[in-house]
């Protein structure tokens, strides 16, 4: 290390500067420290202990790190899992963190140690461009920035396929309107049909004003079915009924009631608001038991769907656990008296 000399002869300025880098060390090792931690949290799935989804989540609402951070830290942890030269190379403290998140959009098993040699020799600047060269859609990340009371600027890397695309949809559009059609009024038309046709709440709203008679019709023609039928031979509506699909009736209800959002609630009273990745789940399980009705159903996230047959099986073996014990007691206690 290169020592410095100061200008002035102040003993003051030198303490001030050598608590500078004293500091200084400190956050690179704890940072270090974190990235450590992190990523037995990620290999143990430790957030999900806390009824969380995701270790993004877990870094801004439990450790309260900062969304940027939280990004950087969580996106090289779960590229360390697939490349683990990129562990090793922060851990040597030969990568930071926000340098090793650079390259992560480029790394891959086979070319690991050509892009972290890179990282480790070239500036920031340099990385950027190289990861540009090799992944131009990477090198602009999506992003949204208010510059308006009521206008966001989007920006986003996109194909030449995408935006021929977008001149196509945009040509088609203005010939059907009579009028220029632009890239946003394209765009808006374009995902409100596609919403309009696809959201399985907006569906469940349209069955709902056409008609709500459908599980009675399946109801009323499966009796038909079983009148019509000799002796036991036929089905009956209650083992058709127990099959595991879901009526198309019942699910748009369940849509309808939930917004075609994630119903679960954390311990301090939040609910999630993943509205990806949903799955219909069983209160009572259907294999005990559980009916498809609507107040049996409930809309989660796949994580949070994890979650509640984790802590649902998690509840069964400590109940086993407690009755294997009290039974083992109770056959203790009872042969102890009956040996009196």
């Amino acid at each position: 290390m290169v020592t410095l000399q100061l200008v002035s002869t102040d003993q003051h300025f030198n303490e001030i500067h050598d608590e500078a880098l004293s500091v200084a060390k400190n956050i690179k090792d704890d940072y270090l420290k974190l990235f450590e931690v992190l990523l037995k949290v990620e290999a143990r799935r430790i957030y999900e202990q806390f009824e969380i989804p995701s270790l993004y989540l877990y870094c801004v609402e439990l450790l309260e790190l900062s969304p940027q951070v939280t990004k950087d830290f969580t996106c090289v942890v779960r590229k360390s899992f697939d490349v683990p030269a990129l562990a090793s190379a922060v851990r040597s403290g030969k990568l930071t963190i926000s340098k090793a998140r650079k390259i992560c959009p480029v790394l891959e098993g086979c070319n690991s140690k050509e892009w972290i040699e890179l990282a480790e020799s070239c500036s920031c600047r340099t990385v950027e461009r190289a990861v540009a060269m090799a992944n131009p859609k990477a090198a602009v990340g999506e992003s949204m920035r208010p510059v308006g009371i009521d206008a966001l600027e989007f920006k986003l890397g996109v194909s030449e396929e995408w935006n021929a695309l977008l001149e196509k949809t945009k040509n088609l559009l203005s010939q059907k309107y009579k009028r220029a059609v632009s890239s946003e009024e394209a765009l808006y038309i374009l995902m409100s049909e596609y919403c309009e046709k696809n959201d399985p709440v907006v569906k469940a709203e349209r069955v709902q004003m056409k008609s709500a008679a459908s599980l009675v019709a399946a109801h009323d023609k499966t009796e038909r079915h079983d009148g019509n039928s000799d002796g036991d031979s036929g089905s009956t509506f209650s083992e058709i009924y127990r099959t595991r699909y879901i009526p198309a009736a019942v699910k748009q209800s369940v849509n309808l009631r939930d917004k075609g959002q994630c119903t679960f609630v954390d311990r301090k009273g939040k609910r999630c608001n993943s509205k990806r990745w949903l799955e219909i789940h069983h209160i009572r399980e259907f294999s005990t038991g559980g009916e498809h009705s609507l107040e049996n159903l409930e809309t989660l996230c796949t994580a949070h769907h994890k979650i509640k047959h984790m802590v649902s099986r998690d509840t069964k073996e400590t109940s086993q656990r407690s009755f294997s014990r009290i039974a083992e007691h109770h056959s203790r206690f009872s042969g102890e008296r009956f040996s009196k």
